[in-house]
């Protein structure tokens, strides 16, 4: 009979019930020689509880159950049970008992149970929660029976190096790429044939942006098991990622023909397919992602996340929201989502709402100049130019080189009619952007309403100049010579702008106040009658054609 395998619960002494609850559950395969628990009131009665004890039976132990609370997460015993978990290889299972900052955490990273992390305190039936634990914990155990099993039929080599592996993984999970890498490839050198090893340091070079030794990397997987569904996955990542979209689909379908459930190739084509521009593939390929039970929430997330910009791009605003919404509510941290959800609130009109997940961004992220930004935008849709104006200034601050972040914050100055710090920002924007026809438009109309209209008039021409179809300098610039009295000019440059555009009603409407006051009454009421036609608002044109009609 096979020994059975040996658990260790980490919990806070909070959660005991918690954990005498699993216990239970877990009876049956204690019953079957399949599991032993042991938790810190193993210790004999009497006997302190020493943390240098509880530790060697972490390290005795083949599975670590980590019961998630508020509560354990705060706990440094807890912390340093994990700690010492993760430094053995020691299988981690995580155990979601009430709804806390846990996505957040490194145990996100591990298997999370109950299925998809729906914590316990969510279950109508709290029995079939705690029995979904114990399905999980089963298949853990055997799955783990069947590697020891298998285990003994290696070599000592093989042995070794797939525990070097075990500790790679864990270097990555902590972000430790070089530490990773050095653990691969002393696993490699173990056992030259270890695909498992070339692959995962294929997704350490990757995170580092080494992306020919990642091919490299990936390469040698795929030629030591061509049944590996991960290295093709991640092969195609890279092909995308090098804009080789073809190859990447092929990869990627590959892996999903070698493992239908395989969530990385599902995910990596539907990644290919949105840079391709073939939303309704890539929102297919994410839905199957979705609908598979094998990705973390973290992971998960990213999904949501990912189909929420495919129908952004589709122009569906509210699946986009809904899809943000899912990422937010798998990942409370996910600064991207906040970020994209506050632009589709701002698109919809949706300003109150915009403003608050900017301000959560900026919460997540206070270093990042473009969350300010698109709060400022949403203060300024809302009429609060002065709070617009405060994040315009964080915005610089951060990055200084942003031109759009100077013509923001100098409309919101027009808004308030402050017109010589309008003026600075669009100066300082046009040195940063300087062949951009817009902002000398709007410098030029900022001369105007200080009746510095020379000025004016020359910011008009340079806009002119860049754009010799610029429909609004035409306009403004004739505005400009109207107001200067000089008729002639003006009606030149309105019927220039009607030329470019014959559906420019404004230009129809400024000519016919030139000609009225050259006295050409029948071009008058010929251009006044054709802007009426394109919808000039009534109530000025009634002004205007009663002095027409008076003179």
């Amino acid at each position: 009979m096979n020994k059975p395998l040996k658990a260790f619960i980490s919990y806070s002494h909070e959660n005991k019930s918690e954990k005498d609850r699993l216990i239970k559950f877990l009876a049956v395969m204690e019953q079957q020689n399949e599991l032993k628990t042991w938790h810190d009131e193993d210790i004999v009665a009497g006997e302190p509880a020493r943390q240098e004890d509880i530790l060697k039976e972490v390290a005795d132990s083949d599975l670590l159950l980590f019961l998630i609370s508020a509560d354990s997460l705060a706990s440094e015993g807890c912390k340093k049970e994990l700690e010492e978990a993760l430094e053995r290889g020691i299988t981690v299972i995580s155990i979601v008992l009430e709804y806390c900052d846990w996505p957040s955490h490194q145990l996100s990273d591990f298997e999370v149970l109950p299925h998809k992390g729906k914590s316990l305190t969510k279950w109508d039936d709290k029995s079939e929660g705690w029995q979904n634990v114990v399905d999980g914990i089963r298949k853990a155990v055997h799955k783990k029976r069947t590697q020891m099993d298998s285990s003994s039929e290696k070599s000592k080599e093989e042995l070794q190096a797939e525990l070097v592996l075990q500790a790679g993984n864990i270097q990555l999970i902590l972000g430790k790429l070089d530490t990773a890498i050095a653990e691969y490839s002393d696993a490699i050198k173990l056992n030259p044939s270890f695909a498992g090893a070339y692959n995962n340091r294929g997704v350490a070079y990757a995170e580092k942006d080494e992306i020919d030794l990642a091919f490299k990397d990936y390469n040698n997987a795929i030629r030591l098991d061509t049944e590996g569904d991960a290295a093709y996955a991640n092969r195609g990542n890279l092909y995308g990622i090098k804009g080789d979209f073809d190859r990447a689909i092929e990869d990627c379908t590959t892996a999903i023909k070698l493992d239908p459930k395989c969530p990385t190739g599902y995910v990596n084509r539907g990644v290919t397919y949105a840079d391709k521009g073939q939303i309704d593939r890539a929102i297919e390929d994410y839905n199957n992602a979705i609908k598979l039970e094998f990705m973390t929430d973290s992971d998960l997330a990213k999904v949501h996340y990912n189909l929420g910009n495919a129908y952004k791009e589709k122009g569906d605003l509210d699946q986009a929201i809904k899809g943000y919404t899912q990422a937010i509510q798998l990942k409370r941290d996910f600064v991207e989502a906040y970020n994209r959800r506050c632009e589709m609130y701002h698109i919809k009109g949706k300003f109150d709402l915009s403003i608050v997940d900017c301000t959560m961004t900026i919460e997540l992220d206070p270093g990042h100049a473009e969350y300010y930004y698109n709060r400022a935008i949403a203060y300024n849709s809302k009429g609060k130019f002065d709070e617009a104006i405060k994040d315009f200034n964080k915005a610089i601050e951060l990055n200084p080189d942003d031109a759009e972040a100077y013509n923001k914050r100098g409309n919101a100055y027009v808004s308030k009619g402050e017109f010589d710090k309008s003026i600075q920002d669009y100066t300082k924007a046009i040195q940063l952007n300087p062949n951009n026809a817009d902002l000398y438009n709007k410098r030029g109309i900022s001369h105007g309403h200080k009746s510095d209209l020379d000025r004016a008039i020359k910011d008009f021409n340079k806009a002119i100049e860049i754009d010799p179809d610029d429909v609004p300098a035409y306009c403004n610039r004739g505005n400009t010579y109207l107001h200067k009295g000089d008729l002639d000019r003006a009606i030149a440059d309105y019927s220039m702008a009607i030329e470019i555009d014959s559906n420019c009603a404004a230009a129809y409407y400024n000519r016919s106040k030139a000609w009225l006051r050259l006295g050409e009454r029948e071009k008058a009421e010929s251009d006044l009658e054709t802007a009426r036609n394109m919808g000039i608002e009534r109530g000025i044109l009634k002004v205007v054609r009663k002095y027409v009609e008076s003179n």
